[in-house]
């Protein structure tokens, strides 16, 4: 799959519409929700407990004769269901209710009610006991849902307020570095570049809404300055988790920063070709430069060098770069914990 000087506005518009609620909701999300907006007493939760009973009975009667020997084993995962999803009252309807539709429905005489006999009192009674316990249960995980959906709600209006005040100081900071050093704009670009890729690294950490970020989209947004023409890009798309994409951020933007000051960036015919491969959960990333001045070896490590070996230990990983005559090399190579691969 080939992605040519792709502009990163459109990538991050994507990313964007893949960030919706709604793009990642999975069953989690769904089931919280429906918690949340499931009132004790509502009619949301009485059709939960119809339909949850109506599923076990249809289930109990699919087994004919054979479910005769286990009458009331069905309803368990519908006294569960009921009390998770509606609440503790439509529990106890549903286990109340259980019982009429058992004994009237699925107990002879069918479709009438007759007086237990003696042997089925052990029965009742290991049935009140089971849907007690369940009942319990259910009431935990309910509680634990509708925790989890309050702590989500919160999570996400901290992380709002930080990203709007990380905002507002990264404004501050730019005017400040701008006013230190109006007479050394090249040292200003520097910094202010790296605390942009530092400030677009953290948004991906504090946006509760975004997921995963692509490869692709990493790389587009590093090259928005340079213009489409200035680089390839070739590879499987690779999604990465917001921890992951944080350090890869940082180690690319160093790697673009210097081709613009010393390699390809920094004539007009210089191009760099980025390929990636997967290996299973590992990633090997290759930077080439061409037509740029001839690349030499640095007497010295800079803070941008020491940045980048910081963020490659941070991903369990291995960097070899190459200072070729022609052209800047690198080889980077690093194991995702969690990924998700489209080819």
């Amino acid at each position: 799959m080939l992605f040519v000087g792709e502009r990163a506005g459109p990538f991050a518009e994507k990313q964007v519409a893949d960030s919706t609620p709604n793009s990642h909701r999975d069953f989690i999300d769904v089931l919280t929700r429906w918690v949340e907006c499931s009132r004790p007493y509502s009619w949301r939760s009485l059709t939960t407990a119809v339909l949850v009973l109506l599923f076990a009975s249809v289930l109990r009667a699919s087994f004919g004769r054979l479910g005769s020997h286990f009458p009331l084993t069905f309803y368990f995962p519908a006294i569960l269901a009921a009390g998770v999803l509606a609440g503790m009252p439509a529990a106890i309807g549903t286990a109340l209710a259980s019982i009429v539709i058992v004994w009237w429905v699925f107990i002879p005489p069918y479709l009438g009610f007759a007086w237990p006999k003696a042997e089925d009192f052990t029965v009742w009674l290991l049935f009140t006991l089971a849907s007690s316990l369940t009942l319990l249960i259910a009431w935990l995980c309910r509680l634990a849902l509708i925790r989890l959906q309050k702590q989500q709600l919160a999570y996400r209006t901290v992380a709002r307020e930080l990203q709007h005040r990380s905002k507002n100081a990264m404004a501050v900071t730019q005017v400040g570095v701008k006013k230190t050093w109006p007479h050394d704009p090249v040292t200003a670009d520097a910094i202010l570049g790296r605390l942009r890729a530092i400030g677009y690294a953290n948004d991906l950490l504090t946006n509760p809404l975004v997921q995963n970020i692509t490869l692709k989209t990493i790389i587009g947004n590093e090259f928005v300055p340079f213009g489409d023409d200035r680089f390839r890009a070739r590879g499987p798309v690779v999604q990465l988790p917001p921890g992951t994409a944080r350090y890869l951020i940082l180690i690319l933007h160093e790697f673009v920063t210097n081709a613009a000051k010393y390699g390809a960036l920094s004539r007009p015919s210089g191009l760099v070709w980025i390929d990636w491969q997967t290996h299973g959960h590992r990633i090997a990333i290759k930077w080439r430069e061409q037509g740029g001045p001839p690349v030499q070896q640095p007497v010295r490590r800079g803070f941008g060098s020491a940045l980048v070996d910081q963020s490659v230990h941070a991903l369990s990983g291995e960097i070899e770069p190459n200072f070729l005559r022609e052209g800047f090399v690198c080889s980077l190579t690093f194991t995702l914990q969690e990924q998700a691969f489209t080819e």
